[in-house]
């Protein structure tokens, strides 16, 4: 067994599942990275910008940073919206039911 000084073996085992740890995650994200093509190495390196200053940023400059204006286009997006619509009139009826509105 190895054996450092000034540190516990348990700890000393601690250390080295971490290292480990840290070892299969980047042999995973290499083995992603080499398999995408380049729309996905792009979504990636936008998506590694959100770490980046990201508060400082208006809603303008994060739109035109990730393409949402052609994302609103997709069909994808209008459906969820649609539904994200629908579930917040549910979710107003009991509140206005107990404000007194009828069901007229």
């Amino acid at each position: 067994m190895v054996k450092q000084s000034g540190i516990a073996g348990d700890d000393l085992l601690t250390r080295l599942e971490a290292v480990e740890l840290k070892f299969q995650e980047n042999i995973l994200a290499e083995t992603l990275l080499r398999g995408l093509g380049g729309w996905g190495k792009k979504f990636l390196a936008r998506l590694n910008l959100l770490s980046t200053n990201f508060s400082k940023k208006s809603r303008e400059e994060i739109e035109k940073m990730f393409g949402f204006s052609e994302l609103k286009q997709t069909k994808v997006y209008q459906e969820a919206k649609q539904e994200g619509k629908t579930e917040r009139k549910l979710e107003a009826v009991p509140l206005m039911l107990n404000l007194g509105a009828t069901v007229e």
